[in-house]
């Protein structure tokens, strides 16, 4: 079940920005409240999800991070490649801090 709800949080994550515009594609103010019910809802979901220290849990992480990142700094609303060598290189330096915690 736990693996479950975190392809959903995933699913959710991704999908955001996509299901809004299917939703409310001329409607910027309804638009945005879907958006913050979508993160409100991944929020309640995460409570539910149980920490396995696994690769779509070191995956989402590195998304949040991203996220708080572009959307406090850049105010960017697309993803870009940067976005994607990011969350690439804040994954694997979670693995690199787990095999150092190891020794």
């Amino acid at each position: 079940m736990n693996k479950a709800i975190g392809i959903l949080i995933l699913l959710l994550y991704f999908g955001n920005t996509h299901i809004c515009y299917l939703v409310f594609p001329d409607n910027v103010s309804k638009w945005w409240d879907l958006n913050h019910a979508i993160l409100s809802l991944i929020i309640i979901i995460s409570i539910k999800y149980k920490s396995e220290n696994n690769f779509v849990e070191k995956l989402f992480n590195s998304m949040v991070v991203n996220n708080i990142y572009v959307l406090l700094f850049r105010q960017e609303t697309t993803y870009t490649l940067n976005d994607l060598w990011f969350v690439t290189i804040f994954t694997v330096a979670q693995y690199l801090k787990k095999e150092k915690s190891n020794d």
